[in-house]
């Protein structure tokens, strides 16, 4: 939700801030200059939340979770260990998991990966993800860093 305020303003101070604004609104501009303050003065504010499993008691624990993937996911989880899970449903944290190839996998329609899981990051928005020190690789790497920083929300 958004709220309206009045900032009164000098003709002079208005007309540097309209000058510094370049190709953005006056009211964008303005924004971006607080957030950026709000930043320096409090920090960064994130809902981020990592998932230690071997934190965790077998009790919180599932054994195992079947996921389908296409081969671009396997590929990422191959060379860099790292999963995405749908942002539109949270998962319980589990100690493994089986990953069925779709039709476009070799081999097709079977579990042809086994993985183990050593923590899971939750609620992870587009300004997260840059923070998280295992992406850093992955982020530099031109075949998958285009798609993930494409994506607005993650687990």
């Amino acid at each position: 939700m958004s709220k309206k305020f009045v900032l009164r303003l000098t003709e002079d101070k208005y007309q540097r801030l309209v000058s510094m604004t370049g190709e953005k609104s006056l009211n964008q501009y303005i924004n971006e200059i607080l957030e950026m303050y709000i930043l320096k003065m409090k920090g960064s504010h994130t809902q981020m939340e990592k998932v230690i499993i071997g934190e965790l008691t077998h009790n919180e624990l599932r054994e195992a979770v079947t996921v389908t993937q296409q081969p671009w996911y396997m590929d990422i989880l191959d060379e860099y260990n790292i999963y995405f899970f749908s942002p539109n449903k949270i998962v319980s944290p589990m100690m493994s998991l089986l990953f069925y190839g779709d039709s476009d996998c070799t081999p097709s329609k079977s579990i042809s990966r086994f993985g183990k899981v050593s923590h899971i990051y939750r609620h992870v928005t587009r300004r997260d993800v840059e923070s998280i020190p295992e992406m850093q690789e992955l982020l530099n790497n031109p075949k998958f860093a285009d798609k993930i920083l494409s994506w607005e929300k993650y687990q």
